[in-house]
């Protein structure tokens, strides 16, 4: 009996949460609409392979160095030796996708 008793007792618990659930659904939320200047600002990192150049690097693409409604396009410079760092440092900026951020380019002193 007390296992019957138990048991109906979690079927009627589970009843009552089924019924008391309700599934909502969110409209998605969409990006904000940023109206750009014209034409990008070409922004040069030298040493791109040092940790603050890194650092600097996603600071500007998203837009805190020459505001958030200016397009950048940034190029890494760095010695050949450095440019798969540099590759993959540009892939990141890349796939974050920020609003500000028009393109990357690497590049060497050589």
């Amino acid at each position: 009996m007390g296992k019957m008793l138990h048991k109906s007792m979690h079927e009627m618990n589970s009843q009552i949460i089924k019924k008391s659930v309700r599934y909502v659904s969110y409209p998605v939320v969409s990006q904000r609409k940023v109206t750009f200047n014209d034409d990008p600002k070409r922004v040069v990192i030298t040493s791109a392979a040092s940790q603050a150049s890194y650092a600097l690097a996603f600071k500007i693409a998203k837009g805190r160095m020459l505001g958030p409604n200016q397009r950048v396009e940034i190029v890494l410079l760095d010695n050949p030796r450095q440019l798969t760092m540099i590759e993959g440092v540009k892939q990141e900026l890349l796939d974050c996708n920020f609003d500000a951020l028009h393109d990357v380019k690497v590049t060497s002193c050589a």
